[in-house]
């Protein structure tokens, strides 16, 4: 019983104060839920279930030895499940409220806003009938192989990495339907920054209605074009191919600009007719394009579009920095679902995965608190205070343990993953888009002298991702070609990238080719299919021509 005592101290002296045994009961009574004065009350159950979580998702075997509970594996199991589900909804609430203040505090104000990060990924769980009926499974999987996989969508105070929320739904839910869940966690001014799911019209107008503020990439399919005074279509039949539908307003500078966006005739399926009536017929927004040069991987081109129409109170500098820290959002996803272990939940049932997602969620929240008083004793941005080792620490410390000097992951100034998920060596990559292919290579050119890749060398150890995204068909027959010269990465429609592993997933069937042929088990490789590459660093050894001049260490 010593190890579940201090178990309960260990959560009971968290930063927040949000947890001890007088809320939890309060909770259950609130709830309903009744039950005996025994060795597994429901305080006992929830630290045991953090205890549980925090170590990596381990079975209840385990669990129960980790704690030293005298109760047998299925009493805790049992136990757990009796506890409603509305309690652990009810006790994530109750921290998630208690850590709201601090993403108000002026040092986490982006000019006066507070910023969060939106978006969407997938976890997979067992292969149970009500799981299945609950969630749905990837298309183009064979009955019997494959797993129930839930959609998850997440918003993240973007300054303190704090997880406000989260929602777990059937697996074919788009991203953007489930943005007016995220807009009820908001305030009037925050800042919603996703991918450009986020930004069609009808996501940027509720936006505007709730008076919340959106910076996201262009949507794909729309044509952004900066000459001043061009002419514009209309939506419907008459639309006239070529043309953008927004109409020009203002140039506010250097591919910077003021524009009228209009409602589409067509209501996206994820709203109601009421609510789209209750959109207004035309939005102002600012559309902006900048290329930025990154250490190592060259240029980037980002076309965005913003609700933040002042040029003066947001510069477009600004603005641009804003966009890159997006990609933070990937790097706490990777310490929820990688260094977690969420991305593969335990439980069989809907309820028990709904619960397993609270508690990871909790369990993340108490990290991150951790991860902000560090940050504020050493003086470091908190993006720089190592998730893990902070993990790691609340794992294994004792009650009323003092906090140690945490790691601090050195600052990768100019790249997209700044915090490694697992803190170990070399970059990671992730991405979500819409788009016609994906090249990874660990060399420049293709078959027929295409350079397809000119970043890409074969001796860094790295790959080279190289991403064509969606556009009008005219665009990508301008990209292949100016393949052959390798000219297409200037384009805004082409992305680069570059990491040592790098793992691909698609929402539809689709082939798989390596060194020009297409991969026997990938004829197509099924839809949510994880395809995992990663480059071996001096894997082989090549025999080449002396190159002239004197080498290093010659004699």
């Amino acid at each position: 019983m010593a190890c579940i005592s201090a178990a309960l101290e260990r959560i009971k002296g968290n930063p927040l104060f949000a947890l001890d045994r007088q809320t939890i009961e309060e909770l259950c009574i609130e709830h309903g839920h009744e039950w005996r004065d025994r060795e597994l009350d429901p305080a006992t159950i929830v630290a045991l279930f953090i205890q549980q979580v925090a170590h990596g998702n381990v079975s209840c075997c385990e669990a129960r030895q980790i704690a030293g509970a005298p109760a047998s594996v299925q009493a805790y199991c049992k136990a757990r499940a009796r506890l409603p589900l509305e309690v652990y909804q009810a006790l994530l609430a109750a921290v998630v409220e208690a850590i709201v203040p601090s993403t108000r505090r002026s040092e986490h104000l982006w000019h006066g806003h507070r910023t969060c990060h939106v978006d969407g990924s997938s976890i997979s769980m067992p292969d149970t009938p009500e799981l299945q009926e609950a969630f749905g499974m990837p298309s183009g999987q064979k009955e019997g192989c494959g797993f129930p996989t839930a959609h998850l969508m997440v918003l993240f105070s973007a300054s303190t990495g704090f997880l406000l929320e989260a929602w777990m739904s059937p697996f074919r839910t788009g991203d953007v339907a489930q943005a007016s869940d995220a807009h009820g966690h908001l305030c009037p001014g925050d800042i919603v920054i996703g991918d450009d799911t986020y930004g069609g019209y009808a996501h940027l107008a509720a936006l505007v209605k709730a008076d919340l503020h959106g910076l996201f990439p262009t949507y794909h399919l729309r044509i952004v074009d900066f000459t001043k005074g061009r002419p514009h279509t209309v939506d419907g039949r008459n639309a006239e191919a070529g043309l953008p539908r927004s109409k020009w307003i203002k140039s506010l500078g250097r591919e910077d600009q003021l524009v009228e966006y209009f409602k589409p005739k067509a209501r996206p399926r994820y709203m109601s007719k009421e609510e789209y009536d209750a959109l207004p017929a035309s939005i102002i927004v600012r559309e902006l394009r900048r290329t930025v040069r990154r250490p190592v991987l060259g240029k980037m081109t980002l076309t965005m579009v913003t609700t933040l129409i002042d040029p003066v109170a947001y510069p477009a500098a600004d603005l641009l920095e804003l966009r890159l820290q997006r990609w933070d959002v990937e790097t706490n996803l990777g310490h929820l679902k990688t260094t977690m272990k969420m991305d593969v939940l335990r439980c069989q049932s809907e309820a028990g995965v709904r619960k397993e997602m609270a508690v990871f969620s909790l369990v993340y929240n108490l990290v991150r608190c951790v991860m902000l008083e560090a940050a504020r004793r050493q003086d470091v941005p908190v993006r720089r205070i190592s998730f893990a080792d902070t993990l790691y620490w609340k794992r294994y410390a004792g009650p009323n343990e003092a906090m140690p000097v945490m790691k601090v992951n050195p600052d990768r100034a100019g790249r997209q993953d700044r915090a490694d998920a697992q803190d170990g060596p070399g970059p990671r990559a992730r991405w979500e888009f819409t788009g016609y292919a994906v090249v990874i290579a660990n060399i420049a050119y293709f078959g027929a002298g295409m350079m397809v890749a000119p970043p890409a060398r074969p001796d860094d150890g790295l790959l080279d991702i190289v991403a064509m995204r969606h556009g009008p068909r005219l665009a990508f027959l301008r990209v292949l070609l100016s393949v052959r010269t390798g000219s297409h990465v200037s384009r805004p429609e082409v992305s680069l990238d570059r990491a040592a592993a790098v793992t691909l997933t698609m929402d539809r069937a689709m082939p798989v080719a390596a060194d020009g042929e297409t991969l026997p088990w990938a004829r197509p490789l099924p839809a949510g299919t994880p395809l995992a590459v990663r480059a071996l660093p001096a894997a082989l050894k090549v025999l080449a021509p002396p190159v002239a001049g004197p080498q290093p260490g010659a004699r």
